[in-house]
């Protein structure tokens, strides 16, 4: 029955081995941002940083970000965000359509109390997401932006660090990408599974542990009858 137990114990951690947490985190809160907003004269503009997902840890579940409201500081009651992956190309992201669309709407908002250089709030935002797999050790690009059309004094700002990234920028959702240099803020959660080294070694220390159990009982049994 201990036996038993036991492999029940073993099969249960390898079931539940998976778990969440965080697969990328680009850096932290800045203390700038730069414009990703379809309101913004005269079609919009949108920024994109790039990202790279570790083997067994390439299953997206959960999005987080910062970003501000200028020159206002004042926001709207209800944001309109879109989340966009796209492929990379030559270090860039690829023109045109994305790979992936995610219409957010309004995922709520806390202050983190952080403000930019020009004394704006900086707020967090979260949002969960049906799993979205992506191929490990390739780079893919984000885009975040909001659409403030409601807000009569403000666009909405990603937050960045300048001059400590790679990220790019375009004046409408056809046009090229243009390089700026930042770290747009933001993290990605997801699913980690363990390599399949460890799950094996989990399995074989179980079964070892069996077997001497086994050899126990046998050599108490023998000393018994002996």
């Amino acid at each position: 029955m201990k036996a038993l137990r036991l492999l029940i114990m073993v099969v249960l951690v390898w079931g539940t081995a998976a778990h969440a947490a965080v697969i990328f985190s680009n850096g932290g809160i800045g203390n700038n941002g730069f414009i990703s907003d379809t309101d913004f004269p005269p079609n919009g503009q949108f920024s994109a940083d790039d990202f790279i997902l570790a083997t067994g840890a390439n299953t997206i579940t959960g999005i987080q970000w910062t970003g501000s409201y200028f020159p206002g500081n004042t926001p709207q009651a209800a944001d309109v965000f879109t989340i966009q992956i796209y492929a990379d190309v030559a270090g860039a992201p690829a023109a045109g359509a994305p790979l992936l669309t995610l219409p957010i709407g309004n995922p709520g908002r806390t202050d983190t109390g952080v403000n930019t250089l020009a004394g704006d709030d900086i707020f967090a935002y979260s949002v969960n997401v049906a799993p979205i797999v992506v191929a490990a050790g390739t780079r893919f690009w984000l885009s975040i932006f909001n659409n403030t059309s409601v807000d009569t004094n403000d666009n909405w700002f990603w937050t960045i660090q300048d001059g400590a990234g790679n990220s790019f920028t375009r004046t409408d959702m056809a046009g090229a990408w243009s390089q700026i240099n930042n770290r747009h803020d933001f993290t990605l959660i997801g699913t980690v599974v363990p390599e399949p080294s460890t799950l094996a070694l989990l399995l074989i220390g179980g079964i070892g542990l069996l077997s001497c159990r086994r050899n126990a009982r046998a050599r108490v049994f023998h000393a018994y009858i002996g």
